[in-house]
């Protein structure tokens, strides 16, 4: 009986989890088709860095993006890290 209790619980948690990430990709894949690149660059320097990177990264908390020697994100980087969440 135990087990068949611990078997449901284990399913509905893998289901909850399932659904939040769901929920997740869904937010990221409608801010990725709003924002772009040059809304994070408000210096236009051409690479996101401090306050730029942080509130890149606070709006997109779970993607990673790669960043070069300065800790920042370039346009390329920036790109590559959404292009799975943007449509065609």
């Amino acid at each position: 009986m135990d087990t068949s209790i611990n078997a449901i619980n284990s399913v509905s948690t893998s289901t909850q989890k399932t659904q939040a990430a769901d929920k997740q990709s869904e937010k990221i894949k409608e801010l990725a088709q709003e924002y772009d690149f040059d809304y994070f660059d408000v210096d236009n320097d051409g690479k996101l860095s401090g306050t730029e990177l942080t509130k890149l990264k606070s709006m997109f908390n779970s993607v990673d993006f790669d960043v070069d020697e300065d800790d920042a994100v370039d346009e390329s980087a920036f790109n590559s890290a959404l292009s799975e969440y943007k449509e065609s």
